[in-house]
């Protein structure tokens, strides 16, 4: 189960599920019913953070596919929304910040912003006590549509879901109300879109770099989760030999304007071949920077999640989280585990010292070539 249940939910729960729901129905309850060809209008909600957002747009993408003829809305926040801005795959972004008002004020938008679009489903991609709760209250004052999915179980959503763990990988649960909707998860990475007018401004920062190639390293990552960075010393001497292989001729530092100083601190180490874009580009400018580079380096920060849209290859360096829940989508990423249980005994710095910048080079330039060999 996927949250921690409330006393007050589990009273409503049992109530309506046993109003609402098949005896020991399963996946094929009342959603063998559903048909995606009657579907018009949908709405998907996640309201953060940006690595999940960006598995989100994988998962956008199969609906879209799965039903090209209905009309997408998005339900977010507003630091997440500039990333879905350029996106033609939907029609209506919402940024309301649901989550930072007063509980009635929050749900009166909310059952008013569905009296008003009169959706045919909501996929629910948050799954939370939040997001139940508001469900709840729209399906009782009968505000929602009768297609309501999430991984989630019983009222207010409109299937059983399997007992199932959550100590998988975040795609894998993401993906859960696709196959209790009878849709093929096809997307094997994010889908994210630029608008022309980002992809010149990348032109026009990556220019002193004279059209050499580049790889990129993302050495921070938020400061609350310092413990995530793999370390100055071990960015600057990685980036040094990846320089000294003669694969690349620069490097380029991607990270946000909190990671400022990490971010420097690196470019000084490497030295004059380093283009220092710590802070200088907003979320849809991620992608053409990246698109023009040879491979990625990257802490585990949401940033890489935007990366794997890129289709390049990137090495993703997790220490006291799991790589097998938060590794980016793609075939093109390999994420390198340090062991989690060495954080609770010993400093970051010398966890992180475990591994090595030639192994960490060497198993980029392996992908690299593994992609090279396929290309073929």
């Amino acid at each position: 189960h996927c949250r921690k249940s409330l006393p007050a939910e589990n009273r409503v729960a049992r109530h309506f599920t046993d109003l609402l729901m098949p005896a020991g129905g399963q996946a094929g309850g009342i959603m063998s019913r559903f048909d995606a060809s009657r579907i018009r209008k949908v709405l998907i909600i996640r309201l953060g953070g940006l690595g999940d957002l960006a598995l989100c747009s994988a998962i956008i993408d199969d609906l879209v596919k799965a039903m090209p003829q209905a009309e997408f809305h998005l339900h977010t926040e507003p630091p997440w929304r500039q990333l879905f801005s350029n996106d033609p795959r939907l029609s209506q972004i919402f940024d309301y910040p649901i989550r930072k008002q007063p509980w009635l004020e929050g749900a009166r938008w909310w059952v008013r912003l569905l009296a008003g679009e009169h959706y045919d489903l909501i996929v629910d991609l948050q799954c939370n006590d939040r997001s139940w709760l508001l469900l709840a209250v729209a399906k009782i004052l009968g505000k929602a549509p009768r297609w309501v999915v999430s991984r989630k179980s019983g009222f207010p959503y409109s299937f059983r879901n399997r007992p199932h763990s959550t100590n998988v990988p975040a795609i894998q649960l993401l993906r859960m109300p696709l196959a209790l909707l009878g849709i093929a998860a096809n997307a094997d990475c994010p889908v994210l879109f630029s608008h022309r007018d980002d992809i010149e401004a990348v032109a026009g920062m990556l220019s002193p770099l004279g059209g050499d190639s580049f790889g990129v390293l993302v050495p921070g990552c938020s400061a609350a989760r310092a413990d995530k960075r793999w370390g100055v010393a071990n960015y600057v001497a990685m980036g040094a030999q990846w320089l000294a292989t003669g694969r690349i001729r620069h490097i380029v530092i991607l990270g946000g304007a909190d990671e400022a100083d990490v971010c420097q601190q690196v470019a000084d180490g490497i030295g004059a071949a380093v283009l220092n874009l710590c802070g200088k580009t907003s979320l849809t400018q991620i992608l053409p920077v990246v698109e023009a580079a040879c491979g990625v380096v990257s802490n585990d920060t949401g940033i890489a999640h935007i990366v794997a849209a890129a289709r390049v290859p990137m090495v993703v360096i997790c220490g006291p989280t799991l790589a097998t829940r938060t590794k980016p989508l793609g075939e093109h990423v390999k994420a390198l585990q340090i062991d989690p249980d060495c954080f609770r005994e010993h400093s970051v710095e010398v966890c992180m010292a475990r591994l090595a910048p030639d192994q960490v080079l060497q198993e980029l330039l392996g992908i690299d070539s593994a992609i090279q060999m396929i290309s073929r």
